[in-house]
């Protein structure tokens, strides 16, 4: 009797632990989870996908860093050697500055130039956006300290002049020409002196006037660059002996005493 109901205990119990192992081979595996060596595996799948991830995500803002970076432009402006000789050099937005052409100068040149100025050329793709890297060839024939001849054609950059943002500002003063008459004029910050007004200076005037030889007649572009506090003054008339016109107008400029 008690064996017979021992037999159904066994079946009930060998059941209970197929149900838990869902079709595994081992009991033990199946009641307390994957073996361990699937618990690393999946593990590591996961940290991989991560990482490849993690990578691929790098990579792309690498690569649009460096395709999307800020352009670095180049001008074409001078510098002077300690001997007072000016040469081209190019001024790049990051800082450095080349010498141009510097293929057909000597190495001497180097100890005369200021010590800033790289002897090599801006790197196409780097620097120089604006430039063109395909420029005309320079072709030189040269002799050296020992009269030998050398030369050749050399690829060249040109990249375009350095805009010039200085101002200069103008103020009104006179001076006195040889028949000591005294003429109104304009001094600039830059030393240059112009006339302030022009119609009497015609040679159309009936009686022009002389002007000191270190005076420009005409004056700069009233509230440009080189007038940047003056402004355009009315017009000034002078009676003329040519032509068909009785009489020659002019405009003046306007600007504050000094």
């Amino acid at each position: 009797m008690f064996y017979k109901y021992w037999k159904v205990f066994l079946l009930a119990l060998t059941s209970f632990f197929w149900a838990g192992c869902d079709d595994s081979s081992s009991e033990a595996v199946c009641l307390y989870g994957p073996p361990p060596e699937y618990q690393s595996s999946n593990s590591d799948k996961v940290e991989s996908s991560a990482t490849i991830s993690d990578n691929g995500d790098t990579d792309e803002s690498s690569s649009s860093s460096s395709n999307g970076r800020a352009p670095v432009n180049c001008y074409t402006t001078s510098v002077k050697d300690t001997a007072g000789s000016s040469y081209s050099i190019f001024e790049c937005d990051n800082g450095k500055k080349y010498l141009k052409d510097f293929v057909v100068y000597s190495e001497g040149l180097k100890d005369r130039l200021p010590k800033d100025i790289l002897w090599s050329e801006p790197r196409e793709g780097i620097e120089g956006d604006n430039c063109n890297f395909n420029a005309a060839p320079l072709c030189v024939d040269k002799i050296d300290s020992q009269g030998r001849q050398y030369g050749g054609c050399y690829p060249t950059i040109e990249c375009p002049y350095k805009p010039d943002t200085t101002t200069t500002n103008c103020y009104a003063t006179s001076v006195k020409n040889k028949d000591d008459v005294e003429i109104d004029i304009v001094e600039c910050d830059d030393g240059h002196k112009w006339t302030r007004e022009q119609a009497p200076f015609s040679i159309c005037a009936t009686n022009p006037i002389s002007i000191p030889e270190d005076v420009t007649v005409g004056f700069p572009e009233p509230g440009g660059k080189n007038a940047k506090n003056c402004k355009l003054g009315p017009d000034t008339c002078a009676k003329t002996d040519c032509g068909s016109k009785k009489e020659y107008c002019a405009p003046t400029i306007d600007c504050p005493h000094k």
